[in-house]
């Protein structure tokens, strides 16, 4: 364990440090997108059949 070693240590964490933020910052966004993309498909999926489904029904009712 020296002072040398300690700066070059400290220096790399430095110097990594940003490129593990932005992945980490990467890596959430592309979380949420895939989360956003998966409810709104699901909801899609679950919504438009039933609305479909009152349309069609409305249509025979009439």
């Amino acid at each position: 364990y020296t002072p040398l070693g300690f700066t070059a240590f400290y220096l790399t964490a430095l110097v990594a440090a940003p490129f593990y933020a932005l992945a980490a910052v990467l890596a959430s966004i592309g979380v949420l997108v895939i989360t956003a993309i998966y409810f709104t498909d699901t909801a899609s999926r679950l919504l438009l059949p039933s609305a479909r489904n009152q349309f069609s029904l409305s249509k025979v009712q009439k």
